[in-house]
């Protein structure tokens, strides 16, 4: 399980890095999955993200840290339909009148998010 949560550490150091190298583009990816059938597999993507992260969370480095991490993902999942075709796109459409360096800053969050993710799931502590 930690090689998976490491792996989704380095998925969300990589969509960062996208986010920083084409800010303009990474909302327009992310268009196509706006549908009704296509919310429900982004909750299922983050609820089994979540699972991941909370189980890696037995034998990692920073348990508690990805717990939380994975406590988010679970409810960001099982919240992801409430909000709709319309509420998302909502969000789509604040995101593609975002300034480009409004989206790089968030971009850069996410890198930082997924390095901490790869770094608390690596082994336990060191002695």
């Amino acid at each position: 399980m930690k090689r998976a949560a490491r792996g989704i550490g380095f998925l969300v150091v990589v969509l960062g890095v996208l986010g920083l190298a084409a800010p303009a583009a990474l909302p327009g990816w992310g268009a196509h999955l706006i549908t009704s059938g296509g919310l429900y597999v982004i909750a299922v993507v983050r609820v089994v993200i979540g699972v991941v992260l909370m189980e890696a969370a037995k034998k990692a480095r920073m348990p508690k840290t990805l717990r939380v991490c994975g406590v988010v993902a679970i409810v960001a999942g099982l919240t992801t339909p409430l909000l709709g075709v319309a509420g998302a796109h909502a969000i789509l459409e604040s995101w593609l009148a975002a300034r480009p360096l409004v989206v790089r800053g968030f971009a850069l969050l996410t890198v930082g998010l997924g390095f901490l993710i790869v770094h608390a799931a690596g082994d336990g502590p060191r002695r």
